[in-house]
């Protein structure tokens, strides 16, 4: 499996999709972005970071691995755009987000027409509002949660988390159920 997280603009959860993703599907992630403390959460053999001036290596179809990309689709993300089988977009609440959310497929969509796009940090209310499709591709729902602080913590998926003692210190169940259904969406489409 070779899928993408990708927007062109920065801090829409992109990167806690991605670490997310590779915990718990044992992915490794491939990112462009060189600033983001990704040594906080994953591993350093799990983690390959490409600086501006590097491209990307060839990665072999066989291997697991989440492209985690942002900023202006250059040469180098274009490339990715077109390999990965999938591409998940995540959309902040908010009509200006839903904007760089629709430029933002809008880009891709020249690429890849496999998109998945995700409302990060929605209420329920917004989600609901929303709809099944968000300009004709799929959309899902994750809500804002600080059980993926947990995450950080103990550099562990939150399943497994989920299962340990700290699970008395916050509730899992929505998580848990957000990141089930983003993993079955994902088989679903590739």
């Amino acid at each position: 499996m070779q899928i993408a997280t990708y927007t062109i603009k920065g801090g829409t959860g992109k990167s806690a999709l991605s670490i997310c993703l590779s915990l718990e599907n044992d992915l490794g992630i491939i990112s462009n972005d060189a600033l983001f403390p990704y040594d906080h959460y994953i591993e350093d053999d799990n983690l390959l970071v490409v600086n501006p001036d590097q491209g990307f290596p060839q990665i072999p179809k066989d291997m697991k691995v989440i492209y985690d990309l942002g900023g202006y689709a250059d040469g180098r993300v274009i490339e990715i755009l077109k390999a990965v089988e999938l591409v998940i977009v995540p959309m902040l609440p908010g009509d200006e987000q839903q904007e760089i959310c629709r430029r933002s497929i809008a880009n891709i969509a020249q690429f890849n027409k496999n998109i998945l796009v995700v409302a990060n940090c929605y209420t329920e209310k917004e989600f609901a509002e929303l709809g099944d499709t968000f300009q004709g591709f799929p959309l899902l729902w994750f809500a804002k949660t600080k059980a993926l602080d947990r995450i950080k913590e103990h550099k562990k998926p939150l399943s497994k988390i989920a299962d340990t003692k700290f699970k008395r210190e916050c509730s899992y169940k929505r998580p848990l159920e957000h990141i089930n259904n983003l993993n079955n969406a994902i088989k679903g489409l590739i």
